[in-house]
């Protein structure tokens, strides 16, 4: 609506024409596209049905009936009316032009196809007939060969050199160039199509998308920002920008955006959930659990929350509120292989091994490939001294990970105890192969050596030993 018209004059005026003449064919055309304009499609349709019963043949009447009834949701009506004006004129574009639009909406591609292509044949200069013709042309091909996309781009082309602001054929041209990863002539349509519109949200959103796949980070929450400008409620570019920040490790700042976000809805569980994980890697560990326990208390099946809540006790060391958390996952979720693991490894710390040990052999019947679990389980039966059982555990671990550091070390301890000093020799020079800077193994390689009475060995492995890592017991080579 046009907020310098004084519609109610008009109107006024129409009414008073119609009283003169009842017959007034125009006025009523006139004050059908007034209530038209006003939304008040009931009146609309009055005034049409009036014009229809004056002049039986009017093509215009019968196109613009046809919108009124598309509005109103009545799509047969609003055929069967262009259609009448087509058949009265069949060179009348705004309804051929109309029917295209209806049939594209209701997803007959090919019926709508054929009315563009009619309308440019009528008119080469239809700037919005071609773009559809593209538009469509580019939903409906699968790009197969490159020579796919240069028409369609061609396409697009045509509609921008007939109209060089028409913003929807720089967006959708763009979207053809991204999938080329012809990235700089993308940026450069999206950046045309916001330029002819500046509240052109699609443009927007994929200018941002692509800065982002870019790890142009800046230059897409820049775009994010402009869409918060453009208001709406719609949260998602307010999460984005919070993701990228991360991504930027600037988690203050991420926390600032989740902050906007819980101004507009103060139970928002996403928001309070990532709140409460950044808060968590800065260690704000008070604050972190005051979210995690606002997400539970909103979502008292929030798996996530749990596990995250039980990792914050276990960096606090608090054990059993750790179990506690994972026990709830676990009766959430019995399947779940992180807790089941991580409560598996609270048990192990806390010296419950038989808990710790129904837990790791859980985690293995779940997921037979979990290197982690199938080590902590080798490093229990090792710490209770069952080394036959230990040692299938890390020919597991080793099966599955060819360079598991630990899983050689601990090996190579049970050989040694088992007095197999060849093979515990070769598990400890595999270690170091894998990693030389490996302090324990440098230390227990000089265990075996002083048993094995090469005490020139010893003393080096124990000096490495000692300069990686001043805190071991001191090892008397004599």
């Amino acid at each position: 609506m046009n907020s310098y018209v004084n519609y109610d004059k008009l109107l006024e005026g129409y009414n008073k024409e119609i009283e003169l003449d009842v017959n007034n064919l125009s006025t009523y055309f006139k004050r059908a596209l007034l209530y038209t304009e006003l939304n008040d499609y009931e009146k609309a349709l009055v005034d049409y049905n009036t014009v229809i019963k004056l002049d039986s043949d009017n093509a215009y009447a019968y196109n613009n009936r046809a919108n009124i009834y598309e509005h109103i949701g009545d799509y047969e009506r609003a055929i069967t009316n262009y259609n009448k004006s087509i058949q009265l004129d069949d060179s009348h574009i705004p309804a051929i032009f109309n029917r295209g639009l209806l049939f594209e909406e209701l997803s007959e591609y090919g019926k709508a196809i054929a009315d563009y292509k009619k309308v440019v044949e009528l008119d080469d200069k239809h700037a919005n007939a071609y773009y559809h013709i593209a538009n469509l042309n580019m939903e409906l091909n699968e790009f197969e060969e490159l020579s796919d996309y240069e028409q369609v781009i061609a396409d697009f082309d045509k509609v921008i050199k007939l109209d060089e602001l028409h913003v929807e054929a720089y967006n959708s041209r763009a979207i053809l160039y991204e999938e080329l990863q012809d990235y700089e002539q993308a940026i450069a349509d999206y950046t045309r199509a916001i330029a002819i519109d500046k509240g052109h949200i699609g443009a927007y959103y994929n200018r941002a998308k692509l800065y982002e796949m870019l790890e142009e980070y800046e230059q897409s929450i820049t775009d994010y920002d402009k869409l918060i400008d453009l208001g709406g409620t719609n949260l998602y570019p307010y999460q984005k920008k919070a993701f990228l920040y991360v991504m930027l490790g600037s988690y203050h700042e991420a926390i600032d955006v989740y902050n906007q976000v819980l101004e507009q809805d103060v139970n928002n569980i996403d928001a309070i959930f990532s709140r409460a994980i950044l808060y968590h890697e800065l260690k704000n560990y008070k604050q972190a659990k005051i979210d995690y326990d606002k997400v539970i208390e909103l979502d008292c099946k929030h798996v996530d929350a749990y596990c995250k809540r039980a990792d914050l006790y276990e960096e606090l060391n608090d054990f059993e509120q750790a179990i506690a958390d994972y026990s709830k996952v676990i009766e959430l979720d019995g399947r779940n292989v992180e807790a089941l693991s991580n409560r598996g490894i609270m048990f192990h710390k806390r010296n419950i091994h038989e808990k710790a040990l129904s837990d790791y052999e859980k985690v293995i019947q779940l997921d037979d490939r979990n290197v982690k679990t199938h080590y902590n389980r080798a490093l229990l039966l090792f710490e209770q001294n069952e080394y036959d059982k230990a040692k299938s555990g890390y020919d597991k671990v080793l099966q599955l990970d060819e360079f598991h550091v630990d899983a050689y070390n601990d090996r190579g301890i049970i050989h040694y105890e088992q007095k197999n000093y060849d093979k515990a020799l070769a598990d400890y020079e595999t270690a170091l192969e894998i990693e030389d800077q490996e302090a324990k193994v440098y230390y227990n390689r000089a265990i075996l050596y002083r048993e094995l009475k090469e005490l020139q060995k010893a003393t080096e492995d124990y000096e490495k030993a000692v300069a990686l890592d001043s805190s071991l017991p001191k090892l008397e080579i004599k």
